[in-house]
């Protein structure tokens, strides 16, 4: 299965990159997300997210702090979880207000 598209949208490019936080919590890969999901995320990021991948995972995407997400940063987020479903993994959210 090949990784979620990186957008090619000329908005996108324009708006700010989202930065991730990435940690274990027993065997739930954590994404943390804070103050703004309004563009993409940067290439190192992305590259950091993808080697955190594999069949069978269980990611946890954490809002904690969010205030706001555009359509770009919920496109993201979809194809994220469709990308970990293809795989085999599970997707849950939490601190989602």
């Amino acid at each position: 299965m090949t990784p979620p598209p990186a957008s090619s949208s000329p908005t996108a490019e324009t708006l700010p990159h989202t930065s991730v936080r990435i940690h274990r919590e027993g065997n739930t890969t954590v994404l943390g997300f804070s103050d703004q999901l309004l563009g993409t995320v940067s290439q190192s990021g992305r590259d950091q997210v993808m080697s955190i991948l594999e069949p069978g995972c269980q990611l946890m995407l954490d809002f904690v702090g969010v205030e706001e997400i555009s359509g770009v940063g919920l496109r993201h987020i979809l194809q994220l979880t469709r990308f970990v479903r293809g795989m085999g993994g599970a997707v849950a959210a939490r601190n989602v207000s």
